[in-house]
């Protein structure tokens, strides 16, 4: 059973997540393996290419997703929405992705990708790191140390999410995106134009068409590996300032025990990442 499911991770998120499968020694944040979008600088806002990758600690990519690891996806423009994402150079680059037709004209632009899912077997001391990168609720870690005093191991079921948003004009107003019908998903409510650093940013966490209330997300910036956390409110927003421009993205992980009496415990992961961009402050 363990060897299949590191050849199935291997596969699908590279070394990082085969190197969790069979137990080997690892530290600090690398548990979770963020999957989140890249633009590419040199895209056309109509014709953007895109990166969809998995890697330790954003912004640094250990692997890239085709389009075949994809269960769902689409991009949304000017009130119009695309069919799934494909390949924007088949024979030469097959991890790049764009929209399948060129994009309206649009002040706001979104995509967003639901993966595959995937099951996993991680030792107890990958599991510790993981809840330091998730920041579960206490139930979730009594539920764990409960199954662990049981000597039952940990074995997952997760998927990822992700979405994408950026603003070819920063100086006009765009209505929010809609929800996308992924498991997960992240919006951005406000502004309703480019962001800035400093100005309050609000975002929803929905699961399932549904508000996720009292969930920790965190706030990652390209060039610092610091962390800022929020959790979300009754309504499932997120109000937060960006303390700087540059390259950000919201990251958060729910993690759901199984049966307290269940014979082969299965836990649920749902990963969700949305990239951004914030433009420096407006001069006075």
């Amino acid at each position: 059973m363990r060897k299949r499911w590191a050849k199935q991770i291997g596969e699908w998120a590279g070394p990082l997540a085969q190197a969790l499968v069979v137990g080997a020694a690892l530290h600090g944040s690398v548990a979770a393996h963020d999957t989140w979008f890249e633009r590419l600088a040199s895209s056309l806002a109509d014709q953007p290419v895109l990166i969809l990758g998995t890697g330790d600690q954003f912004p640094v990519f250990d692997s890239r997703h085709d389009i075949e690891h994809l269960a769902r996806s689409a991009c949304s423009a000017g009130g119009q929405t695309t069919g799934p994402l494909v390949r924007a150079e088949p024979a030469a680059g097959e991890w790049r992705l764009r929209p399948p037709q060129v994009l309206p004209p649009a002040a706001r632009v979104s995509c967003w990708a639901q993966l595959q899912p995937f099951e996993i077997e991680l030792t107890d001391a990958v599991v510790e790191a993981y809840f330091q990168e998730a920041m579960p609720p206490a139930a979730v870690r009594q539920a764990w140390a409960a199954q662990r005093s049981r000597g039952q191991p940990w074995r997952e079921r997760y998927i990822k999410h992700a979405r994408i948003e950026w603003f070819p004009d920063p100086q006009r107003g765009a209505a929010p995106p809609e929800p996308s019908p992924m498991g997960m998903d992240a919006l951005m409510l406000r502004p309703l134009q480019a962001p800035r650093a400093g100005e309050e940013l609000v975002f929803q966490l929905i699961k399932n068409g549904q508000p996720m209330p009292h969930f920790s997300v965190e706030f990652r910036l390209h060039s610092s590996r610091l962390g800022l956390w929020r959790r979300s409110d009754e309504q499932g927003q997120v109000r937060w300032r960006a303390p700087s421009a540059g390259r950000w993205i919201l990251r958060g992980i729910e993690i759901t025990p199984p049966p307290a009496q269940a014979l082969e415990p299965l836990w649920q992961g749902l990963f969700i990442t949305l990239a951004f961009d914030v433009l420096p402050a407006a001069r006075p």
